[in-house]
């Protein structure tokens, strides 16, 4: 009886730490959108916003959907600069993050940390990067469209505290059990 009862104590356990484990993997990117300057954020210092539409991938399993992403906040001076990004889906799942950016002529490089989701992406934790070029060079305060942006994802699953706790609650009933069965045998 008792292997029985630890056997489902620890089966119990174990599926409650797979189950919340939702939508991890690597999603491609491609996108097209424009760049808007701002307000100047000092000298030699230009803030920028960037709207996109996004056709993501995900490559584990095949899934498409379409993504309105949006970067605020970006700041970009000597053609480098920092700012967050956030996407949603017309699902209405999110990812939300931070970014770095390097600009070359016309072809800007972003590195993307993915530091939460919604939705599917709930508990999503990972990074990525992306690449796209200005179809025409910048003018002065004029916004400048992109197209053929490509990048990808990959994300990680974080265990919600639930779920640890779950295994903690499992992990406890398997010695409580042992000990009870230890001191019968005394």
């Amino acid at each position: 009886m008792f292997t029985t009862m630890v056997k489902r104590t620890l089966a119990i356990s174990l599926l409650a730490l797979s189950s919340p484990f939702a939508t991890a993997g690597i999603i491609t990117l491609t996108t097209d959108g424009t760049v808007t300057p701002g307000a100047a954020c000092g000298a030699g210092c230009q803030t920028y916003s960037v709207d996109a539409t996004v056709v993501a991938i995900n490559t584990d399993d095949g899934f498409v959907s379409n993504w309105s992403w949006s970067i605020g906040s970006l700041q970009i001076a000597a053609n480098t600069g920092t700012g967050s990004w956030s996407a949603t889906s017309t699902l209405g799942d999110s990812l939300f993050g931070d970014l770095s950016v390097a600009i070359t002529g016309t072809t800007w490089d972003i590195s993307l940390a993915v530091l939460g989701g919604d939705g599917v992406f709930a508990a999503q934790q990972g990074a990525g990067t992306a690449a796209f070029a200005q179809i025409a060079a910048q003018s002065a305060q004029q916004p400048l469209a992109f197209t053929g942006g490509t990048g990808s994802l990959s994300l990680n699953s974080v265990p919600e505290p639930s779920t640890i706790a779950l295994l903690a609650i499992g992990l406890a009933g398997v010695a409580f059990t042992r000990k009870r069965r230890l001191s019968l045998a005394a």
